[in-house]
């Protein structure tokens, strides 16, 4: 039997949200999910449809619900499985600002909430400085620059915990840090 609600209702329901209204939707939704053949997850049309913003109160409560889904332990595994891969910027249009480049993940230490990573960007990285000259660059020749090196590797920082967020987090309810961002 399929639900509909109303306008009025779904309001309501983005009003009224608490953990367990949310761990409710989100087991149905994650059931949906591997219904049609997915990896459960936490994904925009469910931040969408509880009118959660990323990282927010609720969102944290979401990350609760798909742990206790799958479990501690298979979440763990997911998040390990996840983080081997070469991430790409250009894979994120959304949030690449400019930024194109390709890193990957080395899992430092896990303690049952989080996973702390160093962060490896590879070769050929390079930057469109859209507000200042609009040329391209090399993100080797900008990371250390007097005046703007902060900035790059603050937004670089910024991107990849989005996609650490979107790739690892919203997959296993684990949180991601940076430990250490290195240009190889």
């Amino acid at each position: 039997m399929k639900y509909i609600i109303s306008e009025s209702q779904h309001r309501r329901l983005n009003d009224d949200v608490d953990s367990n209204t949310v761990q409710k939707i989100a087991t149905n939704w994650f059931k949906r999910q591997i219904s049609r053949g997915e990896d459960p997850h936490i994904d925009g049309s469910l931040l969408m449809f509880l009118g959660v913003k990323t990282l927010s109160g609720n969102h944290v409560y979401l990350f609760d619900s798909i742990e206790r889904f799958l479990g501690p332990e298979t979440a763990y595994k997911v998040g390990i499985k996840r983080s081997k891969k070469i991430f790409n910027t250009n894979d994120y249009p959304d949030i690449q600002g400019g930024y194109d480049f390709k890193f990957t993940l080395d899992l430092v230490e896990f303690d049952e909430t989080q996973y702390l990573f160093d962060v490896k960007i590879l070769p050929d990285a390079e930057v469109t400085l859209i507000m200042t000259d609009g040329e391209t660059h090399p993100i080797k020749d900008l990371i250390n620059h007097e005046d703007i090196g902060w900035e790059i590797e603050s937004e670089i920082n910024d991107i990849v915990d989005e996609i650490m967020i979107r790739e690892i987090g919203n997959y296993t309810g684990f949180f991601t840090t940076i430990n250490s961002l290195k240009l190889t």
